[in-house]
């Protein structure tokens, strides 16, 4: 096991805030499957290549235990008590060797708007050990926080097209020569220059997580 499997509150909020200002300034992502695929994957090109944690982007379904302990979040089709990733669905986040993290959490009041009455989802930092990923949806609906179903055939499929598209290359680039900037300074901005286009000036947005996300399962553990 490497020494670093995690990451801190603050790298977490300022990767998770620059990849939302560098998303929303440039328009390239424009559904929640393109934001989540882009989220993972320019997240562990800095997780793993600046921040020297080796993991990876997966893809597939994705559910959670909101915190009342009285509703599962899902992104995903579930089917009886069995899910069936498939293409409209799903959602991609980092593996580490130890631990799941999810780069979009802060952002999950827009993601389930749904559910936030009457308890408002608050913006956590969702960075789970992998032991509290449920193996089926028995043991998920037995307490444990989270339940990802894994689609190797479509992480393979969103790899290769991220691999095919200078564009993803070219974002990424810009990711990797900002983040040490944003280390010594976190209100630095980037000047992109996109084929073609104008300059943009692109600056960290969005929402920012307080806190650490906790399911049910943690007032279980407790008792």
């Amino acid at each position: 096991m490497t020494e670093k499997s995690t990451v801190t509150e603050n790298e977490f909020n300022l990767l998770s805030t620059a990849i939302q200002g560098l998303l929303l300034k440039t328009g390239f992502a424009k559904d929640h499957e393109e934001n989540s695929t882009l989220f993972s994957m320019f997240g562990t090109v800095i997780v793993m290549g600046q921040l020297g944690i080796p993991c990876s982007p997966v893809a597939g379904d994705w559910y959670i235990h909101h915190p009342d302990g009285q509703r599962v979040l899902g992104i995903g089709k579930s089917v009886g008590k069995r899910t069936n990733p498939n293409w409209a669905g799903f959602h991609t986040w980092i593996q580490t060797e130890t631990h799941i993290i999810d780069l979009m959490s802060p952002m999950y009041p827009e993601i389930f708007p749904a559910a936030n009455s009457p308890f408002p989802l608050q913006r956590r930092m969702l960075q789970l050990p992998r032991k509290d990923d449920a193996k089926n949806w028995e043991e998920f609906q037995q307490g444990a926080p989270l339940m990802t179903v894994p689609n190797e055939e479509l992480t393979d499929a969103l790899l290769a097209k991220v691999a095919d598209d200078q564009r993803c290359e070219d974002l990424a680039g810009a990711l990797v020569h900002w983040w040490p900037k944003l280390k010594e300074d976190t209100k630095a901005t980037l000047a992109l220059y996109p084929d073609g286009g104008e300059g943009l000036a692109i600056a960290r947005t969005g929402h920012s997580a307080e806190g650490v996300w906790q399911g049910p399962s943690e007032v279980v553990k407790a008792m």
